[in-house]
């Protein structure tokens, strides 16, 4: 019935665009599609901004937003910005069409093509309104200062991606796009006092940590959401954000791909929206080295990155904690390898001992580290208990003090201290493989997760304590030992 699915799509976008627009919503909605909605349609955020992953239907949402601001007799006056006019004139073709072909959602709404009917400017009768439903298409550089059209100023202003790598690539550009945005393109909407449903959506993949998108985001005034493709950081606990369309496999392996590549940065940037810029970095991607194979007789450690266990309360009111990290590296001959790693959140104890033991078993494990304070130092205490169980491979657990790394106030100095010289000597080895490292690395410090990184430097401290680490020449092949000289006597 046409009259329910008025109603019910005038409160579930996602259905009016499935029930309305069946061509363009093929594949069943995202949960993020619905938080896009959400952040568009209250009526509390009249400047809106998402950054959305390449792939994420930013156009198709602004169309179907639009298309119901319009049917719904909510807007009257709509600019549709673009990177260039004829960007945005694709946009509003695909709404004449709508009109001239789509006869249910024409139909419905009653609406018809008025006297202007060009891509770049046309009109639409709207059967409940005396006066024409106006569109305009511009690009971002085009005449956007003081549109009034009649006597109206703009109701809704969509602007859909309008940054891309030419007009970000020096900051001079990313200015101007900037300032032609903020003095020109949101003074030209309509005043809340004369329509408070008037809004303006800026739909973005960011391309540089200082264009139009990062800087509406860091504005107060705009009500902002990322979306990447996958839905967390952390490839363990991550899914992906819309798996109708690609598996979280599909996504790895593109990521993979990626880091083979050596464009870890354009794939994050670009699916993730993050920004990795070898400016705000601590370490660089070329930095790093990649090894199949361990080298024999090197020396294996591991550490151990706690966090502590919620409590029921705690997890029903969803709160979450930081990543508990376990990493196993090799040191052979001044070079460190990471051999593998775990991370897990909220992990019970009895199941921390468990992954301990297979490494254990899996590789010859010296010593393993842990911090010597709060719950690290209770942690130490069960996991000593349960080697006496027999429940945990017996080795040597060391107590790592606050100045673990000598100098290191901080955690991000201890991390910044213990990679820089080693990685920028080509000295630190990862697997093409260990993808969650090799993020991390390459963003710290603007990363949401620093765990990794952590329990590496843990690893460092816990091969020097004893001054037995890596150091020493006894992993050294004995051909490069001079041969002893003597002749019948004691040397």
């Amino acid at each position: 019935d046409p009259v329910e699915a008025v109603k019910l799509g005038a409160v579930d976008s996602n259905f009016y665009g499935r029930y309305f627009f069946p061509e363009v919503c093929r594949q069943k909605s995202p949960d993020f599609h619905g938080d896009i909605w959400e952040l568009f349609e209250n009526p509390q955020h009249r400047f809106a901004n998402a950054e959305i992953f390449r792939g994420g239907a930013k156009t198709s949402i602004a169309r179907l937003f639009m298309s119901k601001r319009i049917a719904y007799g909510i807007s009257h006056t709509i600019l549709f910005i673009g990177k260039s006019e004829g960007h945005a004139a694709r946009s509003i073709e695909w709404v004449m069409q709508q009109v001239e072909y789509n006869t249910l959602w024409a139909e419905t709404f009653g609406l018809r093509k008025g006297k202007k009917w060009t891509a770049t400017d046309c009109e639409i009768y709207h059967r409940t309104d005396s006066y024409p439903i106006r569109i305009i298409a511009l690009g971002i550089t085009g005449s956007v200062r003081g549109i009034i059209v009649g006597a109206y100023r703009p109701d809704l202003i969509i602007v859909d991606d309008p940054c891309d790598e030419e007009n970000t690539a020096t900051p001079e550009q990313r200015s101007k796009t900037t300032d032609l945005f903020f003095s020109a393109i949101k003074e030209s909407l309509v005043p809340a006092s004369e329509d408070p449903s008037a809004m303006l959506a800026l739909l973005q993949t960011p391309l540089d940590a200082e264009d139009l998108s990062a800087v509406c985001t860091e504005s107060p005034e705009f009500t902002s959401m990322r979306v990447g493709i996958l839905t967390d950081e952390n490839m363990d606990v991550a899914e992906s954000a819309w798996p109708a369309r690609w598996s979280k496999e599909t996504i790895l392996a593109e990521k993979e791909w990626a880091i083979g590549r050596n464009q870890l940065s354009i794939w994050m940037r670009e699916k993730m929206c993050l920004i990795i810029s070898r400016e705000t970095s601590a370490f660089l991607a070329e930095w790093l080295e990649y090894y199949a194979v361990l080298p024999p007789n090197a020396r294996y450690v591991m550490a151990i990155d706690p966090t502590p266990v919620l409590s029921d309360i705690a997890r029903m009111t969803g709160q979450k904690t930081d990543l508990q990290a376990v990493m196993v590296k090799a040191y052979w001959k001044m070079k460190q390898f990471v051999v593998e790693y775990a991370t897990n959140r909220d992990e019970d104890p009895d199941q921390l001992v468990i992954n301990m033991d297979r490494l254990c078993r899996k590789y010859p494990i010296l010593r393993c580290g842990v911090e010597g304070i709060a719950y690290q130092r209770n942690l130490k205490w069960f996991i000593e208990r349960q080697m006496k169980r027999g429940r945990l491979k017996a080795m040597h657990v060391m107590e790592l003090g606050a100045n673990m790394i000598p100098g290191a106030k901080s955690k991000y100095d201890r991390i910044v201290q213990a990679h820089t010289g080693v990685a920028s000597q080509g000295l630190l080895f990862v697997r093409p493989e260990q993808t969650d490292f090799i993020s991390q690395f390459t963003t710290f410090p603007n990363c949401k997760y620093k765990d990794l990184l952590d329990v590496s430097a843990m690893c460092d401290a816990t091969i020097s304590a004893r001054q037995e680490g890596y150091l020493s020449i006894m992993g050294d092949d004995e051909e490069e030992i001079e041969e002893l000289k003597w002749n019948r006597a004691a040397p």
